[in-house]
């Protein structure tokens, strides 16, 4: 043994593996470094480091040290020697890689780029939605890597039919736009389809007008009539309504800004957050709007942080409440037979674009108002928009 120390090392020298009281003494201290084995030449060093093998070598004056990703054992010091070589080689004949892409483990690179869960959080921590956020629980609860376009199409698969049951198709459709963006090359080529829907039908006009006449003569629910208009009015988000203060009203401008909604948790919590898509926008007031608005304010609290609508006895109103008494109250008297997730409020939505389509608001335009994304208007309104026929353009021969 000590006439090999003297001699310097042949080849490719591997030492024993040490133990944990050899790796501390042998080295500087709390480093816990050893070498354990050298390339051919001895140039390029293989360390243990806590257990784990790592590279150390010097080229052209510039120190180099990598981690191979692996722990400290017979095997991998072999592939680690095969490494080392490598590099050996590759200085001796002008061909080394300083980037030291050629000799890193390939995962490390892929590692970081497919972190869909951290993109998502960083993104939202920029601009919250509550889309998104969905979407970051469910990636947080599948937690696996995205390395391959099949990655990607198993990830929409269970997204669809297994992270929370059967998701909507419109909801998926939303949440691989948001994966495209974070990562376009594995979900380019994904497309979802959305079947039109059947039946869903906007209330009539005479329908309208007969459930705000109920509204506005009823002793009971009377006090709903502005709020039930408003909704009938602008095809804002329920929530949206509830949460509108008179700070986000210009009455001089005839302008509303919907930067807020509020947001109710299954249990009984109450929160109030920015729009569904995260973005606020400028609603024009029609001349019905106006007055209906003007008349309010003279006789509304007139601190602006107040709510436009708020509940009977203050606070927000109770949507849920809402819905089981007055809404189907107001269905009765239009004749409109109540039928559960069809007859909701919420189709006061869907019924002032449809109408506004009819009339000929520009489908772009409409979109920006009601906060819905153009392609949205396209896939459920289509029957809604007006043709249109280009004019004879250059005259008959």
């Amino acid at each position: 043994m000590k006439d090999r120390q003297s001699s310097g090392r042949k080849g490719s020298d591997v030492l024993p593996l040490p133990t944990t009281q050899e790796t501390t003494k042998g080295t500087r201290a709390n480093t816990r470094t050893l070498t354990v084995a050298t390339s051919p030449n001895g140039s390029v060093k293989v360390e243990n480091e806590k257990g784990r093998l790592r590279i150390r070598f010097t080229y052209l004056g510039k120190r180099y040290c990598f981690a191979l990703g692996f722990p400290d054992s017979q095997v991998n010091r072999v592939a680690a020697i095969g490494k080392a070589t490598q590099i050996e080689l590759d200085m001796a004949s002008g061909h080394f890689d300083q980037t030291l892409k050629a000799y890193k483990p390939q995962r490390e690179a892929s590692a970081v780029a497919t972190d869909l869960t951290r993109l998502l959080e960083k993104q939202l921590a920029e601009k919250f939605n509550r889309a998104d956020n969905a979407l970051l629980g469910r990636l947080r609860r599948w937690n696996k890597p995205i390395t391959s376009t099949q990655d990607a199409e198993e990830l929409v698969d269970w997204l669809q039919n297994g992270s929370k049951g059967k998701l909507a198709p419109a909801s998926l459709r939303r949440y691989v736009a948001t994966l495209k963006k974070l990562h376009p090359e594995y979900f380019k080529d994904i497309q979802i389809k959305l079947e039109r829907h059947k039946g869903q039908k906007a209330y009539t006009t005479e329908q309208v007008r007969a459930m705000l006449s109920f509204l506005k003569q009823n002793r009971y629910y009377s006090y709903y009539h502005d709020f039930v208009k408003f909704l009938l009015l602008t095809g804002c988000r329920t929530g949206e309504a509830v949460a509108l203060c008179w700070e986000q009203i210009d009455l001089q401008r005839r302008e509303i800004c919907f930067d807020r909604s509020l947001w109710r948790g299954k249990g009984g919590e109450i929160r109030v957050k920015g729009t569904k898509t995260g973005q606020e926008r400028i609603f024009a007031m029609n001349d019905a709007l106006s007055t209906l608005l003007q008349e309010r304010s003279q006789t509304s609290n007139a601190d602006q942080s107040a709510l436009v609508f708020p509940a009977p006895k203050g606070g927000y109103i109770d949507t849920h409440n809402f819905v089981q008494r007055c809404w189907r109250a107001c269905l009765q008297a239009a004749g409109i037979e109540w039928e559960a997730y069809q007859t909701t409020q919420y189709k006061t939505r869907h019924t002032v674009i449809s109408h506004a389509l009819e009339a000929g608001v520009d489908p772009t335009t409409m979109a920006e108002m009601a906060g819905h994304r153009v392609e949205t208007l396209y896939d459920f309104y289509a029957s809604s928009i007006r043709r249109v026929e280009l004019p004879d353009l250059y005259g008959e021969d």
